[in-house]
């Protein structure tokens, strides 16, 4: 098991892939979580219920937008897209993040202008689904959480169990979660990055250097990054320090090209002062 660095760069294959693609292009994805709701401020579970950003929320996400665009014209990289979670709460950050990259907003950089940011809203980005839990105070369903987590969802653990659910109509389990988010990394990594290749090649615009990977920005929630990485060994979910950074707005790198994933980053704060809740380490 890779020890939990946050901010370390550390690899691991997909447990269904083999090989590695060596030189190929590769995607290059910033998963953000959202801004921050009142339901986050009230220590509600949330779910795949329609809860939208609050005001602190708002700022949050096009502050990050402003920040995103300089760091990307910074090393001129271009953002292929910006994939949002069909929640509303996801989307609406992809939203104010996407509104940053478009004609107008700030500085233009050739790196960004020579194609149209694209924006994606995709439902295998929602949230993990919490059954009869949604709409409870975390408080009054940590015990029937941590007992998911950190028991049955600890790979390696002697009851450890990935198809275990979250009670009621519509509980997901973390083979369900992961399953669908690297299922739609699969297809992004076809769409963008195979495709893509395929005509840059044939228009000979891809060079050695920084023509190779293909950038895009992922809002989505704290229990798919949380899944997701946990699913690539960055951490566990018995790992309070590190699950503690994962605040509305901050940023998780991680790379696929094709075969296997890198994690570069682990809940970046792009915008350390701007207050935020810390992560629940019980949700």
């Amino acid at each position: 098991m890779l020890r939990s660095l946050v901010g370390s760069e550390m690899c691991i294959r997909d447990r269904v892939s083999t090989q590695s693609t060596g030189k190929m292009m590769s995607l290059v994805m910033y998963l953000v979580r959202h801004g921050e709701t009142d339901y986050n401020k009230k220590g509600k579970v949330q779910g795949h219920m329609a809860v939208p950003l609050n005001a602190t929320g708002m700022r949050q996400a096009r502050e990050l937008g402003e920040l995103l665009k300089q760091k990307f014209d910074a090393g001129r990289k271009h953002v292929a897209a910006v994939v949002a979670s069909s929640v509303l709460r996801g989307k609406q950050t992809g939203e104010e993040i996407f509104e940053a990259f478009q004609p107008g907003s700030g500085e233009v950089d050739e790196a960004n202008t020579d194609s149209p940011v694209k924006f994606v809203v995709d439902k295998r980005f929602a949230e993990l689904h919490y059954g009869d839990l949604v709409d409870c105070l975390l408080a009054d369903v940590g015990d029937t959480v941590k007992e998911l987590k950190e028991v049955k969802w600890h790979q390696g653990g002697e009851q450890c169990d990935l198809d275990a659910k979250f009670p009621g109509e519509g509980g997901e389990s973390f083979r369900q979660i992961t399953a669908r988010m690297t299922d739609a990394v699969r297809q992004m990594h076809r769409e963008y990055v195979v495709a893509g290749r395929a005509e840059a090649d044939s228009e000979q615009k891809v060079d050695e250097g920084t023509g190779r990977d293909v950038h895009v920005i992922v809002t989505t929630h704290s229990q798919c990054i949380e899944a997701m990485l946990v699913h690539l060994g960055a951490f566990t979910y018995r790992d309070a320090l590190t699950r503690a950074k994962n605040k509305n707005c901050t940023m998780s790198q991680v790379t696929f090209d094709g075969s296997a994933f890198s994690v570069a980053s682990v809940f970046q704060d792009l915008n350390p002062k701007c207050d935020k809740l810390d992560g629940v380490v019980t949700g």
